[in-house]
């Protein structure tokens, strides 16, 4: 029986897969893909560094097992909406913790998967590296709300945290009080302590 059309297609089909794990290794985005029970059952070398695990730990692992109890919640919560409206997401941050106990943020983008049936067999998505941006954010986001001498919150901080006391009272029915404390000269005080550590003397 002549098989050449049949040895020819699968010699493309290998080719064709070469390609494609060829690309996914070398882009710098982590890519993966997990079952319904959100395993992972495929990614590239770019996963396995960024969880800090070996390719061969992370083959089976659950997203669960790299991430607080709060987190795990949010990211089940989005896959389970990419799964019930069949649409793709448009990205969600995700905290994760890596083997060696550090902590990162990522953004994921995540896509049903389905096989010629149309029946959901899992998920792929890609998964970008931002902490230094997070912690970027976090740092501007302390500057805003903290005073720079003491390390105290300031006045915005009081004001956001007034406003959530307030509706937290109105909401329970309970009172709330606000109590002022007036100290001598301690603008002038605050001023020249302000003006020494920017002069560093």
């Amino acid at each position: 029986m002549d098989i050449t059309e049949r040895k020819q297609a699968e010699e493309a089909l290998r080719q064709s897969e070469e390609k494609y794990r060829t690309i996914l290794e070398s882009i710098q985005e982590a890519y993966f893909e997990v079952d319904l029970d959100g395993k992972f059952t495929f990614f590239n070398d770019s996963m396995a560094r960024l969880t800090g695990h070996s390719k061969e730990e992370l083959l089976g692992m659950n997203h669960k097992q790299f991430t607080n109890e709060e987190t795990a919640k949010e990211v089940f919560q989005a896959f389970d909406n990419v799964y019930t409206t069949g649409e793709p997401s448009k990205g969600f941050d995700w905290q994760i913790i890596r083997k060696d106990g550090g902590e990162g943020f990522v953004e994921a983008s995540v896509t049903l998967q389905k096989d010629l049936s149309g029946k959901p067999t899992g998920f792929k998505g890609m998964i970008r590296d931002i902490t230094e941006r997070k912690r970027t954010e976090q740092q501007i986001n302390y500057m805003a709300t903290h005073d720079v001498l003491t390390g105290l919150p300031n006045r915005l901080m009081f004001n956001q945290l007034l406003n959530q006391a307030i509706r937290s009272a109105q909401r329970h029915k309970r009172q709330l009080a606000v109590l002022f404390i007036d100290l001598d000269r301690f603008k002038t005080i605050n001023d020249s302590l302000v003006t020494r550590q920017e002069t560093g003397c």
